[in-house]
């Protein structure tokens, strides 16, 4: 009875021993798994680790050789790398649309690739590759921001014709892009003298806290060109920012000066002989001093 109770406790103390190792062995196995490898790694891109989702595509694509995956894997790889701001994305990219060129994610791998170059400032080279994909090539979401990085991208490069079609493609869709493209292409037609729909397009963005300031100069400046005084005046007034007040102080001034508003015209022809941009020209002097006259000064 005693040997029977110590066969079974030694086989039973032998298997508590033997436990872990193969608990270790299977949960090692599983991970070897290649498909377990890219669920993990997908996973981790989701949530916005992209350090470790990469190293997961990497390994997966060392451990796999199923065609279509392992090209998803590369190009996430890739993509990981341009949110990382790291230089390799350049390779796992081009390497998508230069070898898989038929694949499905070819074209949005030049996508990634230009939003790369444009996240880095290199504008030549994020046009360079943008203008062979089109809306049509992405999802909806990818189209917006390809259409407005295009725009934006020719625009620093002061191909405007080019930015100024990109730009259309978003200019009437409300979204994340809506005010940047309004402000854009505004500034693009108000140089082709389109003033009414520059108007619009940046009264639209009033309310923008980047662009407003920039678009709230144009507005006055059209309302001028356009000699509608009294809208410039009004205009004006609903300006709270003493930086956009005193570069439109001029025409502020002047368009007091056209209603015969001598004594409104006064300080703003004041400030802005003070720090005119150009210096002060006689037709400048003159007007102040013919708004001090009507004042009995």
């Amino acid at each position: 009875m005693t040997s029977r109770k110590y066969s079974f406790l030694k086989a039973f103390c032998i298997g508590l021993l033997l436990m872990p190792l193969g608990i270790w062995a299977q949960k090692t196995e599983v991970y070897n798994q290649p498909q377990r490898i890219y669920n993990r790694a997908i996973e981790l891109f989701e949530h916005a680790q992209y350090g470790e989702a990469q190293k997961h595509f990497l390994l997966y694509m060392e451990r796999s050789d199923a065609r279509e995956l392992s090209v998803n894997a590369m190009y996430y790889a890739g993509v990981c790398a341009m949110e990382l701001f790291n230089p390799d994305a350049v390779n796992y990219l081009l390497g998508v649309y230069s070898k898989f060129p038929e694949h499905a994610k070819a074209k949005p791998a030049i996508f990634q690739l230009g939003k790369y170059y444009y996240r880095n400032k290199d504008n030549k080279n994020a046009v360079k590759y943008l203008q062979y994909v089109t809306p049509q090539d992405l999802t909806p979401s990818d189209a917006e921001e390809l259409s407005f990085i295009k725009g934006y991208c020719y625009f620093k490069l002061d191909q405007f014709d080019d930015s100024k079609l990109s730009f259309a493609n978003i200019v009437e869709k409300p979204g994340k892009y809506f005010d940047g493209a309004n402000y854009y292409y505004g500034y693009i037609i108000y140089r082709e003298g389109k003033y009414e729909e520059a108007l619009e397009k940046f009264l639209r963005i009033k309310n923008n806290k980047t662009f407003s300031p920039l678009a709230s100069v144009y507005v006055a400046q059209i309302y001028f060109v356009m000699k509608r005084y009294s809208e410039v005046v009004s205009f004006a007034d609903t300006i709270s920012n003493k930086n956009v007040k005193s570069d439109i102080a001029g025409i502020v001034g002047q368009s007091h000066f056209q209603l015969g508003n001598y004594s409104n015209a006064v300080p703003h022809l004041e400030l802005f002989n003070a720090k005119s941009p150009l210096g002060k020209t006689t037709q400048d002097i003159y007007r102040l001093g013919y708004s001090y006259l009507r004042m009995g000064n």
